[in-house]
């Protein structure tokens, strides 16, 4: 900052010149004890600026998410949702970067950060989970005037596309495979079959054999497209809708 004379064809006047968010400031004052006086305000406010941002800056990242949860996390979002968030802060966030501050996180750290999960074993879907999260909770801290940037914003994230296309086996083969256990008298094991193969292994309830066989059916000119979509034909059930039941006995 610093303060000018000018000579102008009306007289002498005094100019102040400062810089502020990134850009050179000046004003034009015609007393020199009003141009004295706005640059010690203008120091003052800087001052001012300036520990509010340390004392910001001091916050750490563990402080700034538990104020996340309650200001913004609980308003907005489902208890589903904040609950999901919270395992994997508990476990991929809070133990490694949780106790930095604010002024620490910059883009090359979290950079490194993304690089230890990916050396620790962490996968590429949970590593951008990890980043979406944490990009964020810093969003609302440069909203809140915590810090002036989100360095998450920069970070390359992997992509969230499947790197291996899932072809699920055919029903005509999985009622092979089902045929073979029951005629050595596996039941249990058929009944398995059937249950992974048309149910999935997250699978929490029964679903109508019309359902899980139209689901479990893949096509081959489009491997990735979802086969719900689809509605069952009767002959999807034919050779497997009498297995998809429980032994009785």
């Amino acid at each position: 900052m610093s303060i000018e004379r000018l000579e102008r064809q009306g007289g002498v006047v005094w100019r102040v010149r400062w810089r502020e968010g990134g850009h050179n400031r000046a004003k034009v004052l015609g007393r020199k004890r009003d141009a004295e006086a706005f640059d010690a305000d203008i120091r003052r406010r800087k001052r001012a600026g300036a520990l509010v941002e340390s004392a910001s800056a001091q916050m750490t990242l563990s402080e700034l998410a538990h104020e996340w949860m309650h200001v913004y996390g609980a308003p907005n979002l489902a208890r589903s949702t904040l609950e999901s968030y919270a395992v994997t802060w508990d476990r991929h966030v809070l133990p490694s970067i949780g106790g930095l501050r604010l002024r620490e996180l910059t883009p090359q750290a979290l950079e490194r950060y993304r690089g230890e999960l990916a050396a620790a074993g962490v996968g590429l879907p949970t590593q951008r989970r990890v980043l979406v999260i944490l990009q964020g909770i810093l969003q609302r801290a440069v909203e809140w005037g915590y810090i002036p940037t989100n360095p998450a914003r920069v970070v390359r994230k992997p992509t969230g596309r499947r790197r291996h296309v899932v072809r699920p086996m055919a029903p005509a083969v999985v009622e092979r495979c089902r045929a073979h256990m029951l005629a050595g008298g596996d039941m249990r094991n058929a009944t398995l079959v059937s249950v992974l193969a048309y149910a999935g292994g997250r699978a929490r309830r029964w679903r109508s054999p019309s359902a899980t066989c139209a689901s479990a059916r893949s096509s081959s000119s489009d491997p990735s497209r979802s086969e719900r979509s689809r509605k069952p034909r009767p002959d999807d059930c034919a050779p497997c809708g009498s297995y998809l039941r429980w032994p009785t006995t």
